[in-house]
């Protein structure tokens, strides 16, 4: 296994990322180590980086930085990590919460690890070291699960960590990243004249699109859609009506390879 620290590569032949969320204690950085060393993919764990950039703990940054603060960095580490390809992402607990989130997530294949609050509150010997969880661990972990419940259904499938070792976890990953892997598209940052914007190729395009119009808007106003010549007017409906229709404001194109 190599383990990579961001700014990241250039983005090589195009191999989907696994990008691994949900609680603390449930796994994420012990799980996507191993799965990185099964499907020998680099892995880059964002607290860490922060923590390597900072040169302080995730607890200390947020002692001196504040709460908004470390989640301005959280945000821009998982913008940089979109430029990643083939590599094992662990994002913190929090992560899921940023709209950039979806962005990583739109070309990846994103599972969510899960526990119930009693299993991460014993996981939790050292919950002062938790800057979230410092007082009363097990009502605050309950109050923060409920807080991002919809974000977490939404991030990704589900793997629940409770009755499993971390092997068995990583080797469902590594089985559910292999099924999917051929099937995802690949979102990729193009650098525009007006700051980056993400570009989606690939097989599943169309699943991606409401995450990333999510995050984009209201900043743009313009989508492009482009497609072969004969897939243009066998899927022009299924793509564009529904868009338009739900997001009116837009200004939408469709076009086609005309080589």
């Amino acid at each position: 296994m190599r383990e990579i620290l961001m700014p990241a590569p250039a983005l090589g032949g195009g191999r989907a990322n696994l990008v691994l969320s949900g609680f603390s204690a449930t796994g994420k950085s012990s799980v996507g180590a191993l799965v990185a060393e099964l499907l020998e993919m680099p892995f880059v764990d964002l607290d860490q980086v922060a923590e390597r950039r900072a040169g302080r703990s995730v607890a200390e940054l947020f002692s001196t930085l504040g709460e908004a603060r470390f989640r301005e960095l959280e945000s821009e580490l998982l913008l940089e990590a979109v430029r990643l390809s083939g590599t094992v992402i662990a994002t913190g607990g929090g992560a899921v919460l940023h709209p950039e989130f979806a962005v990583l997530a739109a070309g990846s294949v994103a599972g969510v690890l899960t526990a119930s609050p009693e299993e991460i509150e014993a996981r939790l010997v050292d919950a002062p070291t938790r800057p979230l969880l410092a007082r009363t661990p097990g009502a605050r972990i309950r109050e923060l699960l409920a807080e991002r419940a919809f974000a977490y259904s939404t991030a990704g499938y589900e793997v629940e960590s409770r009755s499993r070792s971390i092997p068995e976890v990583a080797a469902l990953v590594a089985d559910r990243y292999r099924a999917e892997e051929m099937s995802t598209s690949l979102a990729v940052a193009v650098a525009g004249p007006q700051g980056d914007y993400p570009v989606v190729v690939g097989a599943g395009s169309r699943d991606r699109l409401d995450g990333l119009l999510n995050y984009q808007l209201p900043r743009t106003g313009r989508v492009v859609i482009g497609r072969g010549r004969d897939a243009l007017a066998l899927t022009g409906d299924l793509i564009h009506s529904p868009l338009q229709a739900r997001y009116p404001e837009l200004s939408m194109r469709a076009d086609y390879d005309r080589t």
